[in-house]
This record gives C-alpha cells, sequence and structure tokens, in this order.
C-alpha cells in the first residue's frame, strides 16, 4: 500500500469519525483524555529529569568520579525513562486521563441523547398535531390554535442548561466513582482533586449572581466598594489564616508535601515550631519547670550562647534565641528574613514569569526584548516580594507581640499569653501580602490556596470523631456527589456563562469542550 492509498485512509476515517451521529462527544472524550494524560505525565517526567540531571551533574563534580557518562548518554536515557516509565505506563484505561475522558467525554455523550429523544418526542407531537389539524373532525377552528398545535413549543433555554447541568454531574460522578473502583489507593487521594473543583464551582457561581443577579443599584447599596475590589485578598487571608494556623498547631490537617513546602520557604527552626505547640497547650509556663528543659536549650548552645537562655523554666525565651544569635533586633532579623525569602522567592517566580513568554510568545519577546525581559523582571520581583512579605509577617508578627507589645503596654500579663497569640497574630496577617502582588494575579492565589483551606477547615469540624473515621461508604459518596456537582457547574457556565469562568479554567475546557 503506497504512502498516499494510507494517506487517504487516514482522510477517511477521520472524516467517518466526523459523521459519526456522536463524533462531536467522541472528540470531546479523546481531547480531555489526551488533557488528563498531559497533566499526569509532564509533572512525572519533570521529576525524573530533574533527579537524573541532578546525579550527572552531582558525578562530574566528585573527583573520585572522573569518568561520567556523555551528554549524548545522558539525552538517551532521559528519553528511555520518557518512553519507558513515564509515556507508556500512563498509557492504559486507568488513571486520571480515562477519568478526565468519561467525565467530560461521556456528560457530552449523554448530553446528546437525552437531546435527541427531546428532539424525537417534539417531531412526534408535530406529526400528530398535523394529523389532527388536517382531520375534518378536529375541533381547533382558529388561526392561533392550528399554529400552537402544529408547532408545539421547543426547549427552552432553562432546559437545555438543566440538561447540560445533570448530564455532566452524572458523567462527572461516575468519573470519580470509576476511578475509586480500578484504582482502590485513589479513594483518600482524590478530595484535594475535588475541593479544587468546589473552589472553581463555588467561584463560578459567585461571580454569576454578582455579574447577573444583582443589580448595579443594590451593589451600589449594599456592598461596599472596597469589599469588591479586594474581596480576592480578602479570601486569600481567610485561606491563608486557617492554612497556616494548621501549620503550626495541626500539621495533620495538611499533607506532608505542603508542611515540608512551608519549612523550607519559612526557614524555621522545629525546635521553635514544638515549643509553640508545647505552650498552647499549656505544657511549658515560663518560669516553671514543666519538663521540657532541652528543646531549645541544645539550640541555643549551637548557636554559641547559654544553653540557660533555651530553658523556659529560666523565664521567657530571648529573641536573640529565635533569631540565632544573627542579632538582637526584632527589626534587622526581619529585614534579614525578607530578604533571604526574596532570593528563595525569585527562584520559583523566575521560571513561572520567564517561561510562558519565551515559549508561547517568542515573536513577540524577538521584536520587543528590552520590554519583555523588564516586564519578566518586573513581575518577577513583584511576586517574589509578596511570597518573602509573607514570611516576614509571620516571623515578625511573634517577635512583636513577645518584645514590643507585651512589655511595653501591659507588663503585667503572663509572658506566656503572648507566645499564644504571636502565631495566631501572624497567620491573620500574612495573608495581606499579597496586596504587594499583581492585581490579575490575586484572584487565581485566592483559588490556589482555598482547597487546602476547606480540607483543613473541614478536618477541624469532624475532628477526630469515631463515626465518621468509620463511614468510609458515605465518605465517599459524599465526594463523588460534591465532585459531579462542582463540575456540573463549571461545565455548564462553560457552555453558557462563559465569561463567568476565569481565564485559566476557560483556556483549559474551551479546547476539551469545543466551545
Amino acid at each position: 500500500m503506497s504512502s498516499q492509498d494510507r494517506g487517504l485512509n487516514i482522510e477517511q476515517v477521520i472524516l467517518l469519525l466526523k459523521t459519526h451521529p456522536n463524533h462531536r462527544a467522541l472528540f470531546t472524550f479523546l481531547r480531555a483524555y489526551a488533557f488528563g494524560y498531559a497533566l499526569t505525565v509532564v509533572p512525572r517526567m519533570v521529576k525524573y529529569w530533574y533527579v537524573i540531571i541532578a546525579k550527572y551533574i552531582a558525578r562530574r563534580k566528585r573527583p573520585d568520579r572522573p569518568q561520567t557518562i556523555s551528554v549524548l548518554n545522558l539525552v538517551g536515557l532521559l528519553l528511555h525513562v520518557s518512553i519507558e516509565r513515564v509515556l507508556w505506563k500512563t498509557l492504559h484505561a486507568r488513571g486520571f486521563p480515562m477519568m478526565c475522558g468519561i467525565g467530560l467525554g461521556g456528560g457530552q455523550l449523554l448530553e446528546e441523547i437525552v437531546l435527541e429523544h427531546k428532539e424525537n418526542y417534539l417531531q412526534k407531537k408535530i406529526v400528530i398535531a398535523s394529523s389532527s389539524v388536517s382531520s375534518p373532525s378536529s375541533p381547533i377552528t382558529s388561526e392561533v390554535a392550528v399554529i400552537d398545535a402544529i408547532v408545539p413549543p421547543m426547549m427552552s433555554q432553562r432546559e437545555k442548561v438543566a440538561t447540560t447541568f445533570v448530564t455532566a454531574t452524572l458523567a462527572s460522578s461516575f468519573s470519580l466513582y470509576y476511578l475509586h473502583r480500578i484504582s482502590p489507593g485513589t479513594v483518600n487521594k482524590t478530595i484535594d482533586l475535588t475541593l479544587l473543583a468546589l473552589v472553581r464551582a463555588i467561584d463560578v457561581l459567585v461571580r454569576y449572581i454578582y455579574q447577573e443577579r444583582i443589580s448595579e443599584r443594590t451593589k451600589q447599596k449594599w456592598i461596599p466598594k472596597w469589599v469588591s475590589e479586594h474581596i480576592d485578598t480578602l479570601a486569600f487571608v481567610c485561606s491563608c489564616s486557617e492554612i497556616m494556623f494548621a501549620w503550626f498547631y495541626a500539621p495533620k490537617r495538611l499533607p506532608s508535601s505542603y508542611i515540608d513546602w512551608i519549612n523550607h520557604m519559612a526557614q524555621i527552626e522545629p525546635q521553635f515550631v514544638e515549643t509553640l505547640r508545647l505552650v498552647r497547650k499549656g505544657e511549658i509556663q515560663y518560669g516553671r519547670d514543666t519538663g521540657h528543659p532541652g528543646i531549645l536549650s541544645e539550640y541555643a548552645e549551637e548557636v554559641g550562647l547559654d544553653p540557660g537562655l533555651g530553658d523556659p523554666a529560666n523565664g521567657q525565651i530571648p529573641c536573640i534565641v529565635v533569631h540565632g544569635n544573627e542579632t538582637r533586633s526584632c527589626e534587622i532579623h526581619a529585614g534579614r528574613r525578607w530578604f533571604q525569602g526574596f532570593l528563595t522567592a525569585l527562584k520559583i517566580y523566575l521560571p513561572i514569569h520567564g517561561l510562558p513568554p519565551l515559549v508561547f510568545r517568542t515573536s513577540e519577546v524577538m521584536q520587543k526584548p528590552m520590554d519583555s525581559i523588564t516586564h519578566i523582571i518586573t513581575s518577577t520581583s513583584q511576586s517574589a516580594s509578596f511570597l518573602a512579605t509573607f514570611i516576614t509577617a509571620i516571623w515578625y508578627s511573634c517577635c512583636f507581640t513577645r518584645s514590643r507589645i507585651g512589655p511595653t503596654l501591659l507588663p503585667w500579663v503572663d509572658k506566656t499569653h503572648w507566645d499564644r497569640l504571636g502565631p495566631l497574630l501572624g497567620c491573620f496577617v500574612c495573608g495581606f501580602s499579597l496586596m504587594l502582588e499583581n492585581k490579575r494575579r490575586r484572584s487565581e492565589m485566592a483559588l490556589y490556596v482555598a482547597p487546602r483551606a476547606l480540607f483543613s477547615f473541614w478536618g477541624r469540624l469532624v475532628g477526630e470523631n469515631e463515626w465518621w473515621s468509620e463511614a468510609e461508604t458515605l465518605k465517599e459518596l459524599g465526594e463523588v456527589g460534591l465532585f459531579g456537582f462542582a463540575m456540573g457547574v463549571v461545565v455548564t457556565a462553560m457552555k453558557y456563562r462563559k465569561g463567568i469562568v476565569r481565564p485559566m479554567v476557560r483556556g483549559a475546557l474551551s479546547w476539551v469542550l469545543d466551545v
């Protein structure tokens, strides 16, 4: 068979697929599967590549291992790992890609089936009405009645919206249930995905109500202007307050990877956090021997201070211990923390702001290189300043309450009280650092942290209740229903109110759903 014949056959197959009655659902399934496949493959591939390249660089630096693989062999190894461990193993009927295909493609198929049955039903009514009109014994006499009998009312917009919502909800619910059944290990791991979908659905509903259901007069009368302008920041503050409180006092409510990332960015010694937890529980009281003498004594000795300064039995632990013997000034220490956080944040935000223009807007960068570089540097610095201020706010709030407010204004209050108040103040204040971020990014930042805050808050409500920990079936069904509802809201909005969906979600689903 010639290449031309093969080309014709491929074209015929594509044409056949496009002429299939449910071709839209089929292509939606394929695009959704490809989208889920990409989301699964890219992070794994980056992880494998990072490990291999890091080992390669480390071996080249070792003097006792002068002979290492060549760059060409390194590229071959990366391709081998990408194909064997990532691309091939992910390409199967299990996992997240198939879930995306079933949820979005299946919803489209269900919607087409329901609409087709509804259309057939209306066509039958037209036939019956026409035969009634043509009958000599028909009681229909008026012209309006004849028109109503021949042309019965078609599906209203509300009926179409309801059909889309119900079918998308059912398909998405089944897709998550399917994932739980074929991969039992994912039952307790998909809650992040469910909460992410729920947050996006709530955002869509709030934007719909605010933009289309509340009049401008009502907004001006009942909603203060500062609330509408800074609602993203307020949501971010609430979410961060919950997350950082959990990090301080209830780390079990956060995933270990989240805890590790916060520890890496905050650069707080674990002994400090443990001390604050014991203070809140009442197991440490300054000036009393409560059986915890060595928590900070060893650290104080490590940084060149008297070990007695780290013993709570001797009184309140001085801030110089918290500062690591760098300085006695809380303000100078806060400035150093800000600068360290800024440098660390630059490494995170430079790829985030720099890669998209270089990859997706290359021609624009080549035409105006200086403007593009200036924009990248400005955006990166702005985001890094936000994160550095976030970190510093937590640090300085602890110092501010224990060394500035307490001794100055209320010296008679137990000093242990201020080490309970400081972290709480830091948890609340740190979120306001979002004001330094670009206004267009604030909403995405708020939506990014909201799912984890919801998860932590739910853990706070449920606690360690035995009945809930044993209700596995109830938890799974609740999550499945919640995920289906959330996806139903988002998909329906994409098809009928596309403008109320955030650009990030709208861009991805526009391609998948072809809307």
